[in-house]
């Protein structure tokens, strides 16, 4: 059996409230796929964060992600980002990282010492925080 990896910490913390509260069904360590539906429209699969659904067929006709079949189980349904898919989120991360520099310059920026105190000070309470 392997190690775990980094998506097991249990410090990790979503930008879904819901999965950061305590006894979370589904924190961001846990986010199980499952068959979902709104109002009229027909049931599709999705992906539980928190309180929220990521809808995997909205991201399949943005073209963000594709479903290859497994070759060792025709039955089995694989799900990867396709090229546009790797592209935006590529693109997203670049555009967080340059917005948290700019929102965190007048601190230090996001390496900076007060940085670090006022992330420390959210986080702990954020543990704090009772759901409302």
């Amino acid at each position: 059996m392997s190690g775990l990896n980094e998506t097991h910490d249990p410090g990790q913390r979503s930008w879904v409230a819901a999965a950061n509260q305590e006894g979370a069904d589904f924190p961001i360590q846990n986010l199980p796929y499952g068959v979902f539906s709104i109002g009229e429209l027909p049931p599709r699969c999705g992906v539980a964060i928190g309180d929220r659904i990521l809808d995997l067929a909205a991201l399949e006709a943005a073209g963000l992600v594709e479903r290859p079949t497994d070759q060792a189980d025709p039955r089995a349904v694989r799900l990867a980002l396709t090229e546009h898919g790797r592209a935006t989120a590529t693109e997203a991360v670049a555009i967080v990282r340059e917005r948290h520099a700019e929102l965190t310059k007048a601190i230090g920026g996001p390496d900076g010492r007060r940085n670090r105190e006022l992330r420390e000070t959210l986080l702990a309470l954020l543990n704090e925080s009772e759901p409302t």
